[in-house]
């Protein structure tokens, strides 16, 4: 069992080292991205050419897997944070169920004249 448990940290070092070469900081390069489009959005609207088009989509593209990772991290950080502190009745506990109950509301909806009815 010893031998595994340090088997796993080592494997663990060399995995946040392969990480942080190969990935970096997700949260800077999202940001980065978003400084880019908005210099690309810039770009296509003083000219409106094709390169610059396919240069924004290319950009968005990035930015949206970048999104994706950085949700992924936040949503496993949320989890760690909520096996520690779970049903301890604590502020995060309450805040996290008041959230659901927030979004599980209904505001509106369509009767059969598919106009909006406001909820309750």
């Amino acid at each position: 069992m010893w031998s595994l448990h340090q088997k796993l940290k080592a494997l663990s070092k060399e995995l946040s080292k392969w990480s942080k070469e190969c990935i970096g900081n997700v949260i800077d390069k999202v940001m980065a991205l978003e400084h880019e489009i908005n210099h690309l959005e810039d770009l296509y609207d003083i000219d409106d050419s094709d390169h610059n088009r396919e240069a924004l989509h290319r950009t968005q593209a990035k930015y949206i897997k970048w999104l994706k990772q950085e949700d992924s991290i936040l949503r496993q950080k949320s989890r760690l944070k909520w096996i520690t502190e779970g049903d301890t009745n604590s502020k995060y506990f309450h805040s996290v169920f008041r959230d659901r109950r927030r979004r599980s509301q209904i505001h509106k909806i369509k009767d059969k004249h598919n106009t909006w009815v406001e909820g309750t």
